[in-house]
């Protein structure tokens, strides 16, 4: 029977966030079991059993652990490895671990949406909870160091529950972003939604992305313009250039900055390329300069369009001379 891989939920509390005086003094993982979770929380009584506190988490056991933590990636992990290095000689090696940082899918799926990214944050507004009676996070570190010195630990109490809450919304957040990527179609807005299709179009999961821009796009108005833009993008990318300008062209109205131009310009390509239509190739890319004109664009844009306009001109005029010559033959022919 193949063995089960273990998955963690992990976070830590430190005296300070960076420099050689800043280490972790609490760890609390949360373990997935067959049928329920098991939460241990690790504190460190003194700096100086630092190596048997690091030890007893046990975290060294498991070859290839899948970790799941909230800026756990950039941070904690980080902070973990740094104070374990400094135990080599003492501590069995730490595994490299699959880490999901929960902290970047938020980012992905939210963005534009929430003005700070905070754990509390996402709790009060995605989780639907507030925290009461918990302690605030700048206090942490001098309730365990005032602990340590005084060797009074009844304030410790509070920060355990601060850990305790926060890896509890590291659950509740995996629940809720697993069943917005998975399968719910419902509870979320359609810039959450718009989110996720782009996500799974950088994944290059062209059928899942679709099928989550395809359901924002049914929505009428400005709310679903992005997603009208990355699912044309996709549509070109099919080769269904039809429905890809048309998109295009619902798109660009509604939206803002470099996204409208771009939108323009696509249509204008598409025009010009596949659909063979200088006319509307042309007003297409006047659109893109009139965008332009009111916003910021990189600069290789801005000469994009004044030289597709040019060239598109020349093929006007040369299409128009070609239609004058034909004509010209054609009397030639009736006067032989």
């Amino acid at each position: 029977m193949e063995k089960e891989e273990p998955i963690l939920f992990f976070d830590t509390e430190t005296t300070g966030l960076s420099g050689t005086g800043a280490y972790i003094f609490l760890i609390g993982i949360l373990v997935k079991k067959s049928d329920h979770f098991e939460m241990t929380q690790y504190i460190m009584p003194d700096p100086s059993h630092e190596a048997a506190f690091l030890y007893e988490t046990g975290l060294w056991q498991d070859d290839e652990p899948t970790i799941f933590s909230y800026n756990g990636k950039s941070f904690d992990w980080p902070q973990l490895t740094s104070r374990w290095t400094m135990h080599r000689q003492t501590l069995p090696k730490l595994p490299v671990p699959k880490q999901i940082d929960l902290f970047h899918g938020t980012k992905r799926i939210w963005k534009n949406e929430l003005e700070r990214m905070k754990l509390s944050t996402i709790e009060s507004e995605k989780l639907g909870f507030e925290r009461v009676g918990d302690v605030p996070g700048f206090l942490i570190p001098a309730i365990y160091l005032d602990a340590v010195k005084s060797g009074y630990t009844d304030g410790l109490a509070k920060v355990l529950f601060h850990n305790e809450l926060d890896i509890l919304s590291l659950v509740s957040l995996y629940v809720l972003s697993s069943d917005l990527l998975m399968e719910d179609m419902l509870s979320e807005t359609s810039g959450a939604y718009t989110n996720i299709g782009k996500w799974y179009a950088d994944l290059k999961q062209y059928d899942q992305s679709a099928a989550y821009l395809e359901h924002v796009t049914q929505e009428r108005g400005s709310g679903a313009a992005l997603a009208r833009f990355f699912l044309a993008i996709q549509k070109k990318r099919k080769g269904d250039h039809a429905e890809a300008v048309k998109l295009f062209k619902e798109a660009a109205p509604h939206l803002r900055g470099a996204a409208e131009v771009e939108a323009w310009v696509h249509a204008s390509k598409l025009y010009e390329h596949q659909l063979r239509n200088v006319d509307q190739a042309i007003i297409m890319a006047n659109f893109a300069k009139e965008a332009s004109e009111h916003t910021h664009v990189r600069k290789s844009l801005e000469q994009d369009i004044h030289k597709r306009l040019i060239r598109l001109h020349e093929k006007k005029e040369k299409k128009n001379c070609n239609l004058i010559r034909t004509r010209h033959a054609k009397l030639a022919l009736c006067y032989t």
